[in-house]
């Protein structure tokens, strides 16, 4: 499956703006390549964003890595960025792209998954710069967010690189899902952005060191956007607004219609249950529905 490149209109000196996401044509070609790509659902796009922006953040790389770590073991050799906060203006301005409303509306869209929730203190995601001699075996992303614990759906890569070589190595590979294999392997050039969901067989990696004979770093851009799996328990213990008592000790009155058209006749009774049953005996009832 090749790349599918918008012809982007950068017209304006700095076009830092998305092009149009809201195209339903373009979506429906996305969506379909997204979930008929092999070894696992993914999507690698060209001209999603201005290179002369591009460029702009690979440029501020050097100051935006300031503040985080380098790896180094027999697995990874890489280097990361720290806080989003060292960013400097261009770079801050992808990620605003990024984490926008239509960006989110888009890749749920194109994906299927949903909700996704966005990470602003980009944990795991950022800066990512290897240099000669780097790679990254064969591996799937972490499952959660270590402190929210929300599930890990997506990422998706930017390239910084112009006029990367192939012999330079660095390609993105991804694997079958028994690690036997290389399905395809994509180049790290500058203006390739990859949508990848993670999942039980999303392996992929750069298992060919770079060498560029010290000239060129590999970079790149990662968002990670998270959903929440919640299970049946859960969903049950849901409620909508929760509004103050008045004067007299009842509650006052909403205007909100708090499960929405679509609510079934149990949610809708439930929610009235509550409006009226005094609070010590709605929670005491809703602890024994528990135990049970």
């Amino acid at each position: 499956m090749h790349t599918i490149n918008l012809q982007g209109s950068w017209t304006r000196r700095e076009a830092a703006e998305l092009p149009d996401l809201g195209d339903a044509g373009l979506r429906a070609r996305f969506r379909a390549a997204f979930a008929g790509a092999q070894p696992f659902p993914h999507l690698v796009v060209g001209g999603l964003f201005d290179p002369a922006f591009l460029l702009r953040v690979a440029g501020e790389f050097d100051g935006g890595l300031t503040g985080g770590r380098a790896i180094a073991n027999a697995r990874e050799r890489t280097h990361r960025s720290g806080r989003p906060s060292a960013f400097g203006p261009a770079t801050q301005r992808y990620f605003d792209l990024m984490h926008r409303h239509a960006m989110v509306d888009f890749l749920q869209d194109i994906t299927g998954l949903a909700p996704l929730i966005v990470d602003p203190m980009l944990m795991n995601g950022g800066l990512h710069e290897s240099r000669d001699g780097g790679r990254f075996a064969i591996h799937r992303d972490f499952n959660r967010h270590r402190q929210t614990m929300l599930d890990n759906a997506l990422v998706v890569i930017t390239y910084l690189n112009a006029d990367w070589q192939p012999e330079w190595g660095g390609q993105l590979e991804l694997w079958c899902a028994r690690r036997k294999r290389v399905v395809r392997s994509i180049a790290p050039e500058l203006g390739r952005t990859v949508i990848m969901a993670h999942g039980a067989h999303s392996w992929h990696g750069h298992t060919v060191p770079i060498d560029t004979g010290g000239t060129t770093p590999r970079r790149s851009v990662a968002t990670y956007y998270y959903t929440r799996r919640i299970g049946l328990r859960e969903r049950l213990g849901y409620h909508s607004t929760v509004f103050a008592l008045d004067g007299k000790g009842r509650f006052a009155p909403s205007d909100v219609v708090p499960a929405g058209a679509g609510a079934s006749l149990r949610q809708r009774a439930g929610e009235a249950a509550r409006q009226v049953v005094p609070p010590v005996f709605w929670n005491l009832g809703r602890h024994l529905a528990g135990k049970l």
